[in-house]
């Protein structure tokens, strides 16, 4: 928790999100558990030093320490914590640790007390203390000599109880401040837990928090069944599935509430959302699904491009410098930028129409030449509307795409436009049937794994072989039975692939079930 970090110079922290980082106890050299960063620096800064900062991989008595030779860095390393170490004194400031990969850690952190340290495990420190000495650090360490835990226990519980009411207020603000200006009516029916990630949170006031376990709701399924019992909101539930498919916009509590502004990236999540819904599959937009659990995010999957080789040319110098959020494969705004800032550079605006464009010989020909050199000749134009150049611009780029699977911050690109999951039901001899599915790989989904729990729901049995035409990198999950629509249900629903990205097919004889 960040509370127990001792920071030198608050203003002076340079937290990077998922940067590595060690923990230390003041007085003592020697990190004690390692971990990343789950903030940044305005995360820690604007909230106050508030939360959790650190999530720690590794630590000093864990299981993974009690695996090993179980060596102990230095004296101040004991069975019952880390204590500072005698003869530190006041050169013990001035050090630096390395870390891991090379980085300079000036990680310090006030846990010479096992109380302390319990109460501050997954922080990350900063620095040494802004303004007491070594002696008043040694007399605070005494003074806690004599503290327990559970001496502790009972202003502790009425913080926590106080947090709770806290915590669930908070909650129900960000959940009217979500109905009133995240969420337009044109994107219902949505899953609970789209709403929870998409809307509800990034809905809360800049620099808190909220963590449904902490409320008294403990789910996020318990506090909207609450609002429907209001009058607030209509749930209905698919097979054990959770999806908000109504919003009372006359409810008093709704119209008196007065809502703030969205954050950007809830506006963001909501135009994708809508835009989702508005097409029947086409490519170029960004698609993201989550799973049907309490609001955590399943998986992400979304179309990256790289500049070519006819691109860079005509881009030159500036084509080194080119990179996104994912380096060199960019979003599709990301690749906007690119080509208005190389129109901008080359003063190719037009300079009485700001709608179109004035093209120039590199520009016309990597928009407009046909890319089959035995097409029919065309005529090139001298200028173009400002608003096709972008979807031409894309069109000359390499596809990509990536796949952000969860608990892992870093995608997976591979080339092309997103993968498919491919479900065919082929029919067998005595009108029986058999369900073939592919691709479950680009997913993160292990067929063996996915084989098991299909086996046990619908009670059929499963077998994963390898995949004709891959060599054996790719597997086939095969099941007995016309299992085409609960797959799809299960991907889709459970698994958090979004059904654009399903694909189902029939072979042999093989038709489409007709709906119960």
């Amino acid at each position: 928790m960040l509370p127990g970090v001792v920071v030198r110079d608050l203003a002076s922290v340079d937290y990077v999100l998922g940067e590595r980082r060690c923990v230390m106890s003041s007085g003592n050299p020697e990190p004690y558990a390692v971990g990343e960063m789950i903030k940044d620096r305005e995360g820690v800064v604007h909230g106050g030093m508030i939360g959790k900062g650190l999530k720690v991989v590794h630590c000093y008595l864990d299981f993974l320490w009690q695996m090993g030779p179980q060596t102990l860095p230095n004296e101040g390393f004991r069975p019952d914590g880390v204590y500072r170490l005698p003869s530190a004194g006041a050169q013990i400031s001035g050090q630096e640790e390395l870390v891991d990969d090379g980085e300079v850690a000036d990680d310090w952190e006030d846990l010479s007390h096992p109380a302390a340290a319990a109460g501050a495990a997954g922080a990350a420190g900063g620095g040494e203390s802004g303004g007491g000495s070594d002696e008043k650090l040694a007399a605070a360490v005494e003074g806690l000599e004599g503290v327990s835990l559970e001496d502790a226990g009972g202003e502790g519980e009425e913080q926590e109880e106080e947090a709770v009411e806290v915590v669930s207020e908070r909650l129900y603000a960000a959940f009217l401040n979500g109905l009133k200006k995240g969420l337009k009516d044109a994107q219902l029916p949505m899953l609970v837990s789209t709403f929870y990630s998409s809307v509800l949170l990034p809905s809360r006031p800049p620099g808190t928090s909220i963590d449904v376990k902490k409320t008294s709701y403990r789910k996020i399924s318990n506090f909207l069944q609450e609002m429907e019992g209001r009058g607030l909101v209509t749930l209905k539930v698919t097979k054990g599935v959770q999806s908000l498919v109504g919003v009372n916009r006359a409810h008093p509590d709704l119209r008196a509430f007065k809502a703030t502004s969205v954050t950007a990236a809830a506006q963001a999540a909501a135009d994708a959302a809508e835009l989702a819904a508005a097409e029947a599959g086409g490519g170029g937009a960004t698609a993201a699904a989550t799973a049907a659990g309490d609001g955590e995010t399943s998986l992400k999957a979304f179309e990256l491009f790289k500049l070519s080789h006819n691109i860079k040319k005509m881009l030159g110098s500036d084509a080194a410098s080119v990179r996104g959020k994912f380096g060199e494969y960019l979003t599709p705004a990301e690749a906007r930028d690119v080509l208005f800032g190389y129109i901008r550079a080359e003063g190719l605006d037009h300079p009485t129409d700001k709608s179109l464009v004035v093209l120039n010989g590199p520009l016309c020909d990597n928009l407009y030449k046909p890319v089959n050199k035995k097409a029919a000749r065309v005529e090139y134009p001298t200028e173009a509307k400002k608003a096709e150049l972008p979807r031409r611009f894309l069109d000359r780029l390499q596809l990509h795409h990536a796949i952000l699977l969860p608990g892992n911050p870093h995608p997976f690109v591979g080339r092309g436009g997103i993968p498919s999951v491919s479900i065919e039901v082929e029919k067998r001899q005595g009108n029986r049937h058999a369900t073939k599915v592919r691709g479950l790989e680009a997913y993160g989904i292990d067929p063996s794994t996915l084989g098991r729990q299909v086996q046990k729901r619908f009670a059929c049995s499963t077998a994963a072989q390898p995949a004709p035409g891959t060599n054996g990198k790719y597997q086939e999950l095969m099941l007995q039975g016309h299992l085409a629509s609960e797959l799809e249900d299960l991907l889709s629903e459970e698994m958090g692939i979004p059904r654009r990205f399903l694909t189902t097919g029939f072979s042999k004889g093989a038709k489409p079930r007709k709906a119960r």
